[in-house]
């Protein structure tokens, strides 16, 4: 299970995390084995995505995208303090849906 705090302290830190076979990596969390032997790229601006137990699913977006994704997700979980927490991202605004989905989770 994510830990939230966990999950936003290390966003805020601009450094990757991983858990429940789901991993977020930052370029700068790569290390010269990785680099030259495994022959990960990361591009400047972007994190990694992947999940290691579904056949490998890996993609890589841009941090911004990531960091309001993040920060969606933690709204949507009426995790709203954290949500305010994050550095970077986007101002999000949950749609009709969304909210609606908080009231019924008790999240409201």
């Amino acid at each position: 299970m994510w830990n939230a705090a966990g999950l936003v302290s290390y966003a805020n830190a601009r450094h990757g995390y991983g858990c429940d076979g789901y991993q977020v990596t930052y370029r700068t969390d790569l290390d010269e084995y990785l680099i030259e032997v495994e022959g990960i790229e990361i591009p400047e601006g972007f994190v990694q995505v992947s999940h290691g137990l579904q056949d490998e699913l890996e993609f890589q977006i841009t941090e911004d995208e990531y960091l309001t994704a993040l920060r969606r997700y933690l709204l949507i979980r009426g995790k709203n303090e954290l949500a305010l927490e994050l550095k970077g991202g986007q101002p999000v605004t949950l749609t009709l849906a969304e909210r609606v989905q908080c009231i019924v989770r008790g999240y409201s």
